[in-house]
């Protein structure tokens, strides 16, 4: 069975988010107890716009836009809503990435273990930098703060991720071209 791996990084003292220029925080709600059936809803997803409409934009906002919402869908699922998100990520994403994620499509029996183990996984956005795209392309910085979730039950422990979401424009949409964990520092 295919699994998975969040890798985690501590926070990079956030990339010193303050006076970085970063755009965050969003609401931070204490972890509670999840479904293992859950919906969008219960999972704490706040990206609900239509992907197409999201990779329309054509400014940096719009780079940062679309590296959110892929990175929300990656670390944003249950059972019941792990294949919807995963071909979110698809639908986001371009060239390599989107061959790669196209040739591995979530199986079956690895939707009936995640339904079995009630395992969730849920996050919210604290800061996206887009600054370095430019020219159509480019990488979004994007931090999440992400809870694992187990059998109804949320991880009491917030793990903080740094990731690099490489971006471009083509046919004047943006999309994810690349998706990497930041490594954090020794």
């Amino acid at each position: 069975m295919k699994r998975r791996l969040l890798i985690t990084a501590l926070t990079v003292p956030c990339l010193a988010l303050a006076g970085c220029g970063l755009q965050g925080p969003t609401s931070t709600p204490e972890p509670t107890e999840t479904r293992s059936e859950g919906t969008d809803a219960d999972l704490g997803v706040r990206d609900t716009r239509d992907p197409q409409t999201l990779t329309s934009a054509t400014s940096t906002t719009g780079a940062a836009e679309v590296a959110v919402s892929y990175a929300l869908a990656q670390a944003t699922w249950s059972a019941a809503t792990y294949a919807r998100q995963y071909e979110r990520m698809i639908r986001l994403s371009t060239g390599a990435l989107r061959r790669e994620l196209t040739a591995q499509r979530p199986e079956r029996d690895q939707i009936d273990g995640i339904r079995a183990g009630g395992q969730t996984s849920r996050a919210n956005v604290l800061a996206a930098d887009p600054r370095a795209v430019t020219d159509g392309r480019g990488p979004v910085i994007v931090v999440l703060e992400q809870y694992a979730g187990q059998k109804g039950r949320v991880d009491p422990f917030v793990t903080n991720v740094i990731y690099r979401v490489s971006v471009q424009r083509e046919d004047g949409h943006w999309r994810v071209s690349r998706f990497e964990t930041v490594p954090a520092a020794a």
